[in-house]
């Protein structure tokens, strides 16, 4: 899985993989994390999606997965992975 969270009060996103539980995922991270981390979307995918959205917002990059997105850049990634809770199935990165 595919995922893109959101550090709670910032313009800060996180695009990572797990093979678990997102959910999981993130409250291992949350531990080390002084804002709260909202899951914004998840992808069915591989790391191979995954480095494709990194490449694709590698301007962005602050440190590792961690992605400095202005506004107009966020609604672009939103719509790459859906919205919510919804999982979409994705074969391929259109983005």
């Amino acid at each position: 899985m595919v995922y893109l969270l959101w550090a709670q009060g910032t313009h800060r996103f996180k695009i990572g993989s797990t093979k678990g539980p997102v959910e999981k995922r993130v409250a291992a991270m949350q531990t080390s994390s002084p804002f709260p981390l909202v899951i914004q979307g998840v992808i069915e995918g591989s790391t191979g999606i995954e480095r494709r959205l990194h490449e694709r917002l590698r301007n962005f990059r602050v440190v590792g997965e961690w992605f400095d997105l202005p506004e107009a850049i966020v609604w672009q990634v939103l719509t790459w992975f859906g919205r919510g809770d919804e999982v979409r199935k994705v074969t391929t990165c259109d983005a």
